[in-house]
């Protein structure tokens, strides 16, 4: 009997600690809570200021620090991420150097940050103090995110009396926000108006272009980004070229006047004068006289009296080898010889062959204007040729001779004629008699 009562005894007992223990649920992954609700929860890391002891030897060759940063965060006791600084050569002070955003999960609250300062320049004890614990030489905190979005921490090694490390104050700035930094420019997404800004590029400080670096801006709208526009004034009307300048910003030939005003824009640049539209002396000489200056000219050596054209070319409309305003027959034939003037006389009866009507005058012959023979006595015979030109009005002593004229233009004696043919007649009898 009495060991059934101890046994109830025990087991009252057992029930009474079982049910005074708290009653824990299990939590699973989607019944997290969410800390930062509006968006993913971003934490912006900001480097405030840096300051060396400038008291102390940082280096063996007494330069100047070197200082870079090592960032390490842990999120709940999970490590999130470790973040390098870029190095700054050579500086005892920082002042709103650098910025940096992580993402963080939404669950957690509590972030464990160490931060870490180096001296790139020292071979030994190439960290420097940023803490006052004698033990302690990195800045470390515990921050509870969730309960305040913004925290600084600050921390100065110089009076910890540890001389194994480079004694620096520093200050850091933690703010948690709505929005990342995608490009890692520094500047929160919420208000970067370039998102992309390519990796390594500095940004402008410039209200109107927040977040941008100048390969991503063109202020004076030119269609050249400022990383590559050498004038960047130029405005919005004017045509560029590839480096971004207009005309009116280039003087090529250094005289004074801009190439949209230089009516001389090769002035040679030991120029005596100059005039308001940028030519000297020099650049108005026309050494060949064919009415283009000499700066302008292409063609140096146009022979005197040719036509030339804006570059100051003689041209040639009918291919014949003489230029125009030289060329007296400018339509000759092609393949046609001409003499120095550019005209042709086939038949040389000094009428060109553009004019001449009688293309085959004899040689020798006197042609009118529309290069036709004359024939002033009408005896067949050609003006020029025609050795007796009065033929046509014979004089009396001409009056014994017959009317026709030989091949000179000349009468035949009548005599003579007479004699011929009585000649012939008896030369027949004889051939009759004969036969």
């Amino acid at each position: 009997m009495w060991g059934r009562k101890r046994s109830l005894t025990f087991f009252l007992m057992a029930l009474f600690i079982i049910g005074s223990l708290p009653i824990t649920n299990t939590v699973s992954a989607d019944d997290e809570i969410d800390n930062w609700s509006e968006n993913d929860a971003w934490l912006h890391i900001e480097l405030i200021s840096w300051s060396a002891n400038e008291t102390v030897e940082w280096d063996s060759n007494e330069g100047l620090p070197d200082p870079i940063f090592k960032i390490c965060i842990d999120a709940d006791g999970g490590n999130l991420d470790c973040i390098n600084t870029p190095t700054w050569e050579n500086q005892l002070t920082l002042n709103n150097s650098w910025n940096y955003s992580i993402d963080i999960p939404d669950h957690t609250n509590i972030l464990n940050i160490t931060i870490e300062c180096e001296d790139n320049d020292a071979l030994n004890d190439d960290e420097c103090d940023m803490n006052s614990e004698l033990d302690e030489w990195k800045l470390y905190a515990e921050y509870n995110w969730s309960a305040n979005p913004t925290f600084t921490l600050s921390g100065n090694g110089d009076g910890d009396g540890n001389e194994t490390w480079k004694n620096a104050a520093s200050t850091w700035k933690f703010t948690i926000g709505g929005f990342g930094d995608e490009d890692g420019d520094g500047i929160s997404d919420a208000d970067d108006e370039c998102p992309n800004t390519p990796e390594g590029e500095e940004i402008d400080q410039d209200w109107w272009h927040w977040g941008c670096s100048s390969s991503q801006i063109d202020r004076d709208e030119d269609g050249v980004t400022d990383d590559m526009d050498l004038c960047p004034s130029t405005y919005s009307w004017w045509t560029v070229d590839n480096d971004g300048c207009a005309d009116e910003q280039l003087d090529d030939d250094n005289d004074g006047v801009s190439n949209a005003d230089d009516d001389c824009p090769y002035t040679p640049e030991d120029f005596n004068s100059l005039n308001v539209r940028g030519c000297s002396s020099e650049d108005l000489q026309d050494s060949d006289g064919d009415g283009t200056p000499d700066f302008e000219d292409e063609c140096s050596n146009t022979p005197l009296g040719a036509a030339v054209d804006y570059l100051g070319c003689p041209s040639d409309s009918d291919a014949d080898g003489v230029f125009n305003g030289i060329d007296e027959c400018s339509n000759t034939p092609q393949g046609s010889t001409v003499n120095s003037l550019g005209c042709s006389d086939v038949d040389s009866d000094g009428i060109y062959d553009a004019q001449d009507e009688c293309e085959n005058t004899p040689s020798g012959a006197t042609a009118d204007s529309k290069g036709c023979p004359m024939d002033s006595d009408s005896d067949g015979v050609y003006d020029g040729i025609d050795e007796c030109p009065s033929s046509d009005n014979p004089t009396p002593s001409d009056m014994d001779k017959s009317s026709e004229v030989d091949s000179t233009g000349c009468f035949i004696d009548a005599a003579e004629s007479e004699s011929d043919s009585e000649l012939a007649v008896g030369v027949l009898g004889v051939m009759l008699l004969l036969a």
